[in-house]
């Protein structure tokens, strides 16, 4: 364990304030692995499970509700959650869109496909800020919050030294800026949610499996259990910012 992750772990020992949390995405991957890790945690009085399909989780109040961001108006997400929660305290955005059966990640931009380009931008920059749209009436109480929003470093254009993946890096980079955005307009308003973009580390997932080889990656579960030390340790300081798992910066 890194001495960054130790920091992360030990700064929510002996909370005990109650938390209602949200996952969004929590059918697969790091999204199931946070409902799994949430449920169990004791200063977790109820997790809402937001995702296309049932969700199986053992242990404290977990709820699992169906909303389609591209489909449902943010409104109509507002009114599911209020009739389970007053008042939310994490959120968690783990949607996303990698490649499917007709496309896979470009090599050159010969293989850029338009109808592709837009699945990945509706997927993974339109349908993120929707969501956040329709949970952020719960999010504006004097109690702290925390927004935290899956980005991936690859959609870093400073970081960015070996092309390719033309999708999904600028569906990933319009998803930074739009969280950049909502940090700035959430936090004209008292008592705002701290909202950060975060790349959770590479995962193994059936998002990247593919992809993975050779490649240092994480369990999902492991991504998990960083993205609740960071909510829970995080400095107020990364509002607005694009970081990693422990906090650190990442350029834009």
């Amino acid at each position: 364990m890194s001495n960054m992750e130790s920091r992360l772990n030990k700064s929510d020992a002996g909370v005990v304030r109650e938390k209602n949390v949200l996952v969004i995405g929590a059918g697969s991957g790091i999204g199931a692995a946070l409902v799994d890790r949430l449920a169990s945690r004791i200063e977790v009085n109820h997790v809402v499970a937001l995702s296309a399909r049932p969700v199986a989780a053992i242990g404290r109040d977990v709820t699992w509700l169906a909303h389609d961001a591209l489909k449902e108006a943010p409104a109509a997400l507002t009114g599911k959650l209020k009739s389970h929660v007053e008042r939310l305290h994490q959120v968690f955005v783990c949607v996303g869109f990698l490649h499917d059966s007709h496309n896979r990640p470009e090599k050159a931009l010969r293989e850029l496909s338009c109808d592709h380009a837009m699945k990945s931008f509706r997927s993974n920059a339109l349908a993120p800020l929707r969501y956040v749209e329709g949970c952020l009436p719960l999010l504006f109480h004097a109690e702290r919050s925390e927004v935290l929003i899956l980005s991936a470093k690859v959609g870093s254009i400073g970081d960015n030294g070996l092309g390719g993946w033309y999708s999904y890096r600028m569906s990933k980079a319009a998803l930074n800026m739009g969280v950049r955005n909502l940090a700035i307009e959430a936090g004209r308003r008292r008592n705002h949610p701290i909202v950060a973009a975060v790349h959770p580390g590479t995962t193994r997932s059936p998002l990247s499996n593919a992809f993975l080889r050779g490649r240092e990656c994480v369990s999902a579960r492991k991504a998990a259990d960083r993205l609740v030390a960071l909510a829970n340790g995080c400095d107020p300081s990364i509002h607005g910012c694009f970081v990693h798992w422990d906090g650190t910066p990442l350029p834009w």
